[in-house]
């Protein structure tokens, strides 16, 4: 038997970090780099794909600047009716 204590409506009292507000500005900044921090230091294999992710974000970045020759107002996705 474990010395858990049940709350009234039979869950366990956990932290939902969809319930969590943060707004812009400093603080919003410190917790992204808190958050960030913890998974550095707690899944080795974020170390790995971080940097990578960043050089493949950037090169993606890159190739839509520059191959993009229409306005960038206009639409990508092509009308199915004829105007």
């Amino acid at each position: 038997m474990s010395d858990t204590k049940v709350s009234g409506n039979g869950a366990l009292p956990q932290i939902n970090m969809s319930k969590l507000t943060v707004g812009g500005g400093g603080g919003g900044a410190i917790f992204a780099i808190a958050t960030m921090s913890i998974f550095f230091a707690g899944i080795p294999l974020v170390r790995l794909m971080f940097p990578i992710a960043l050089v493949v974000g950037a090169a993606i970045a890159m190739a839509i600047h520059f191959l993009h020759h229409e306005t960038p107002s206009t639409s990508r996705i092509l009308s199915a009716v004829k105007k």
